[in-house]
């Protein structure tokens, strides 16, 4: 029988799809190490058993790999920027030991197409997990990876995911919903502009959205998830969340895809609107 005894708990807004997608993230990852590991939903908080309270800091070790063509150039897996145009610049990567976690779902025609791929054309998801480095010799230089972000804000613990930063490199994916309330239509062009948001959000919705993608009801319009109240395995609890055990859903949410210009050409996740509750969470 699996315990309940939580082994870690983090602070949670359910109205933020890009927190939700960072529970399931964080799942995942604790099924991958624990077959045994549950997650669950309870008074604002979210909860997992199973998987160890070092769980993130591993995360945060585990080396990342580009999985590339047997065409293209191998570089050095997103650590650098390679000059090569036939290597693509948003891979599938491979979480290492102890996950061996193989990340593809922006490379889903479906994903792409209900705009759950927010980010622009130059940035990689290599880079994202390892930084990258510019300049060679004396004048070589490695950017920050969004890990690297996550790393100084472990110490918030429960509030991991309200812990917030305007940061340049690497850039950001957009998932975390504070970000949409803050955009270029919004404001007016002001150029360029960094907002501040949650790096453990951004690295962790980036692995739920896997195997936990919300359904997409109306595209860019509605996009629809539901959260669950009992101790569910990875497995479970990505069906609950596709709506297909509506009687485990405790919570049924729905957002909408924002564009971030006039063109449309970049996308942020925005803020989500609870549509039904059999219980308060």
């Amino acid at each position: 029988m699996n315990s309940t005894t939580p082994t870690i708990t983090l602070d949670v807004d359910l109205t933020n799809p890009g927190q939700f997608l960072a529970c399931c993230g964080l799942l995942e990852l604790a099924g991958r190490v624990d077959s045994g590991a549950i997650g669950w939903f309870d008074d604002r908080q979210f909860h997992v058993s199973g998987g160890g309270s070092q769980l993130l800091e591993r995360l945060i070790r585990c080396k990342v790999t580009a999985i590339l063509p047997r065409d293209a150039h191998d570089g050095s897996n997103g650590e650098s920027e390679s000059s090569n145009e036939k290597e693509p610049k948003s891979p599938p990567v491979l979480l290492g030991e102890p996950f061996s976690l193989r990340l593809d779902w922006w490379e889903d025609e479906a994903a792409a197409e209900a705009g759950f791929k927010t980010w622009s054309a130059g940035m990689t998801i290599p880079g994202f997990f390892n930084g990258t480095t510019t300049g060679k010799g004396k004048r070589r230089k490695r950017g920050p990876s969004m890990r690297d972000h996550v790393a100084r804000h472990l110490p918030a613990d429960r509030g991991l995911f309200q812990e917030a930063e305007a940061i340049e490199k690497p850039s950001l994916f957009n998932f975390d919903s504070r970000i949409s309330r803050n955009t270029a239509i919004d404001l007016g062009f002001l150029g360029k502009v960094t907002f501040a948001f949650s790096p453990a959000v951004e690295l962790l919705a980036l692995v739920g959205l896997q195997r936990f993608r919300p359904r997409v009801v109306v595209r860019w319009e509605r996009n629809v998830y539901h959260a669950w109240s009992e101790p569910l395995p990875v497995a479970t609890a990505a069906a609950v969340t596709h709506g297909l055990v509506p009687a485990l859903s405790c919570g049924t949410y729905s957002f909408s895809v924002k564009p971030r210009d006039a063109q449309g050409r970049y996308k942020a996740f925005g803020p989500a609107v609870l549509e039904r509750s059999s219980i308060h969470v």
